[in-house]
C-alpha cells in the first residue's frame, strides 16, 4: 500500500509540473513616469519578477506587457531574452522607445489570433513607439498582429548598430499609417503566403529579404508604393531555396541580390517570380542573381532606372528567361541609368535600350529575343579580340546611338572590323552613329550592314600611334609629356 502511495504522489506532482510548464505567466510593466529603466530591474515588473522563459526545462512562459500612456520611456534590455508572447503599447502623449542589448526571441506558439504579440500605437506618430535593434535580432515566430489590432498602429524599426534583423514570419496591410524601417535594419519575412507592405516605409540603408524556408513554400509579395531600399531573395545559410512573387509593379531603389543556398546543384538558386506579364520590377542599383540554372522569372520586365545614382551592374546567369529587360526609364524626368554586364545575358524576352539608357557589354554579349535602341541611347564595348555585342533573336531596331570604346586596343589588330549587332529578323531605324569616343586614338569607316548574314559592323578600326614620348630637360627637371585623351565619366 505504501508503494501505492507513493506512486500516486509522484504522478500527482507530474501533472502539476506539466501544468506549470504550459502556463503562460503575466508581467506587467510598473514605471508609469518618464525616464531611462533597465528591463532587469525585478521592482519594475509585477511580482518583481524579470520576465525571461526558462528554456532547461521551459517552466516559465512569460507574457511581457507594457502599456505606456503618459510621459516619454527608455528600456533597454542587457541580454539576450526569450517570451512567449509581448504586447508594446503607447497612447495619448507617450512614448517608448524598446533597446535590445541582445537577441529577443518571441515564440507565440499555441496562441490564437487574437492573443500574439502586438504591437500596438495610438498616438499621432510613428516615432512614438520604437523598437531599437542596436545591432540585435528581434525573432517571431508569428506575424506581428497588425491587422488584429487598431488600424491606427503603426511604428518605427531602427537599429543604432549595423546589423540589425527584425525577423518575422507575415507582414500585413497597415492601412495609410506606415511602419517606418531605418538605416542598417533588415526585415526578414518568411511566411509560406502573402506578404503585403504596402504600409511600409523603407529607408535608405534598410533591406527587405524574403526567405520562406522550404521547397514547398512561396511568398507572394506586395512591395509599398515607395519602393524598398534594398531586395535580398533567399537565405544562403538555408538548406533549400526560398521563392517570391512579386505581385504588381514593384520598386528597389537600391540593389536586388537573389541568393544561392546552402548545398544548391545544378546551377540552383533562390527564385523570384513576376505574378503577372504586365508586370515591372524598377531597380535602382545592382541586380545579381547567383543562379545559373535554366529557371525563369516569367515575362515581365526588368527595368534598371538608374535611381541609385551609379553605374548599375547586372549578372543573370538563368538560361531560360523570357523577361523583358530594359535600360532607363522612358518617363518624363527619369535620370539617367548606365549599366554594366558582369556576365553573358540572355533571355528570349526583349531588350531595349532607352534615351536615357547606356549599356556597358565590356567583352560579354546580351541576346534578347528583340532588341531596339532608341534615340539617343550609348553602348560601350571592350575593344578587344573578343568584345562583345547585341544579338537580336528577332528583328532589330536602331536609331541615333553614340558608341563608347574602352580598355587599350592591346588585343585589336588595325583594320578590322567590329561587330556590334546580329540579328535573325529585319533591321529596322535610322541605325545611325551619332559619335565614337574611345580611350585611344583610333579611325574608322562608318557602320555596315551586312544584311545577307544579319550582322551590323563597324568598318576599318585602324588604332593611331601616339606621338612619340618627349623627353624634355627644364630647370634641372626631367619632364615626361603624354598626349591626353578623352575618357568617359
Amino acid at each position: 500500500m505504501k508503494t501505492h502511495l507513493i506512486l500516486a504522489s509522484s504522478l500527482a506532482s507530474l501533472v502539476c509540473a506539466l501544468s506549470v510548464e504550459a502556463a503562460d505567466l503575466t508581467a506587467i510593466w510598473q514605471p508609469a513616469e518618464a525616464g531611462s529603466f533597465s528591463w532587469e530591474i525585478p521592482a519594475s515588473w509585477s511580482g518583481s519578477v524579470v520576465p525571461n522563459n526558462t528554456t532547461t526545462p521551459s517552466v516559465n512562459n512569460y507574457y511581457a506587457n507594457i502599456t505606456i500612456s503618459n510621459g516619454a520611456q527608455v528600456i533597454s534590455t542587457s541580454r539576450a531574452l526569450t517570451l512567449s508572447r509581448m504586447n508594446l503599447a503607447v497612447s495619448g502623449s507617450a512614448s517608448l522607445r524598446l533597446v535590445l542589448g541582445g537577441d529577443l526571441t518571441i515564440l507565440d506558439s499555441g496562441f490564437t489570433s487574437t492573443t500574439k504579440t502586438a504591437i500596438s500605437n495610438i498616438t499621432s506618430s510613428a516615432a512614438n513607439l520604437e523598437i531599437d535593434l542596436n545591432g540585435h535580432r528581434f525573432l517571431a515566430n508569428n506575424y506581428l498582429g497588425n491587422s488584429t489590432i487598431q488600424t491606427a498602429s503603426f511604428y518605427t524599426i531602427s537599429s543604432s548598430v549595423a546589423g540589425g534583423v527584425f525577423a518575422l514570419q507575415q507582414a500585413s496591410y497597415n492601412g495609410a499609417n506606415a511602419v517606418q524601417v531605418m538605416n542598417n535594419v533588415t526585415v526578414r519575412l518568411s511566411y509560406n503566403g502573402a506578404q503585403d507592405l504596402r504600409g511600409w516605409r523603407f529607408a535608405d540603408g534598410s533591406t527587405l529579404q524574403m526567405a520562406p524556408a522550404s521547397t514547398t513554400q512561396s511568398n507572394l509579395t506586395y512591395l509599398p508604393t515607395t519602393g524598398v531600399a534594398n531586395l535580398l531573395i533567399g537565405d544562403a545559410s538555408q538548406s533549400s531555396k526560398s521563392t517570391s512573387t512579386l505581385v504588381g509593379d514593384a520598386r528597389v531603389r537600391g540593389d536586388v541580390k537573389v541568393l544561392s543556398y546552402a548545398g544548391a546543384v545544378g546551377g540552383a538558386a533562390s527564385e523570384l517570380k513576376f505574378y503577372a506579364t504586365t508586370g515591372k520590377l524598377y531597380v535602382g542599383g545592382d541586380f545579381i542573381d547567383e543562379g545559373t540554372d535554366g529557371f525563369n522569372y516569367g515575362a515581365g520586365t526588368l527595368i534598371l532606372d538608374g535611381a541609385a545614382g551609379r553605374t548599375q551592374k547586372l549578372s543573370i546567369g538563368r538560361t531560360g528567361l523570357s523577361t523583358h529587360v530594359q535600360i532607363g526609364d522612358t518617363v518624363s524626368g527619369a535620370p539617367s541609368a548606365e549599366v554594366m554586364l558582369e556576365r553573358n545575358l540572355t533571355t528570349t524576352g526583349n531588350l531595349r535600350i532607352t534615351a536615357n539608357g547606356t549599356l556597358d557589354l565590356q567583352s560579354f554579349t546580351a541576346s534578347a529575343g528583340l532588341v531596339r535602341l532608341d534615340d539617343g541611347s550609348e553602348l560601350i564595348l571592350a575593344l578587344d579580340a573578343t568584345s562583345g555585342h547585341l544579338i537580336s533573336l528577332g528583328n532589330l531596331t536602331v536609331d541615333d546611338f553614340t558608341l563608347h570604346l574602352d580598355g587599350d586596343g592591346g588585343n585589336w589588330t588595325s583594320g578590322d572590323d567590329l561587330l556590334l549587332f546580329e540579328y535573325a529578323g529585319s533591321l529596322s531605324g535610322s541605325l545611325n552613329l551619332v559619335s565614337v569616343d574611345a580611350d585611344f586614338n583610333l579611325t574608322y569607316d562608318g557602320l555596315y550592314n551586312d544584311a545577307a548574314n544579319g550582322r551590323v559592323y563597324l568598318k576599318n578600326i585602324a588604332l593611331i600611334p601616339e606621338p612619340g614620348v618627349a623627353w624634355c630637360m627644364g630647370g634641372g627637371a626631367l619632364l615626361l609629356t603624354t598626349l591626353c585623351r578623352r575618357r568617359k565619366a
